[in-house]
């Protein structure tokens, strides 16, 4: 592990990232709207966060759901442990969440991804340039 640290500030004392491309990659690959963290935008960054976490929370909370339901199901008998019938289950088995709004948080997610990353850069440039 304490290789690791070494080899990765040595790697990074030998190449300056520029702030744009920090906040970009950041947000990409990391959490949505982290890299907002480096161009000094911390409201900006808890906001993002916090609201990818909500919605993460909620699918999760209805995978949850629904797995319970069916796991209760597999438990008992009434259901075969083939993975295409349980595959089927998991398509018809109600969730808490209607399937619609679940697609309209993960677009919601992806929306925030996708802005965190093209606004990150945006900003982390305009401070570049000044």
């Amino acid at each position: 592990m304490a290789i690791c640290r070494l080899l990765a500030a040595t790697l990074f004392k030998e190449y300056k990232m520029k702030r744009a491309t920090k906040a970009a990659l950041l947000s990409a690959l990391v959490f949505p709207g982290a890299g907002y963290f480096t161009v000094n935008k911390s409201k900006q960054a808890l906001t993002f966060i916090l609201l990818t976490l909500a919605g993460l929370s909620a699918i999760i909370y209805d995978s949850v759901y629904k797995a319970q339901i069916i796991a209760q199901k597999v438990t008992s008998g009434t259901l075969s442990l083939d993975a295409n019938i349980i595959r089927e289950e998991i398509l018809k088995t109600q969730g808490v969440i209607s399937p619609e709004i679940i697609t309209a948080i993960t677009f919601g997610i992806g929306a925030l991804w996708v802005v965190g990353v093209i606004d990150g850069y945006r900003i982390g440039k305009s401070q570049e340039n000044n």
